[in-house]
């Protein structure tokens, strides 16, 4: 059609107060998502995120630190439907 998207914010959600940086974001499925960020100390950190349906409300499901020597240049990819797969520089 053509037509102009919009965007509009509804909610913010602060993730990490210290040292978030080097952040990659992937939809893991229509209401859940995947963001590998390299944190404090840069270790490496994995959080899941959900979205309501509506887009009203962003929920952080959980945070996993993956690596506490050296968690950057993050890179994910969608393996399967649930399932993605995240490597990093181990340098």
């Amino acid at each position: 059609m053509g037509g102009r998207r919009r965007r509009l914010q509804i909610q913010t959600l602060v993730h990490n107060t210290s040292n978030g940086r080097e952040s990659l974001l992937v939809q893991e499925n229509a209401d859940s998502y995947v963001l590998a960020y390299t944190g404090p100390d840069s270790d490496g950190f994995i959080t899941p995120f959900t979205i309501s349906d509506e887009g009203s409300t962003l929920t952080e499901v959980a945070t996993l630190e993956y690596d506490t020597l050296k968690g950057t240049a993050n890179s994910l990819v969608q393996v399967d439907a649930g399932f993605p797969c995240r490597a990093d520089s181990a340098g």
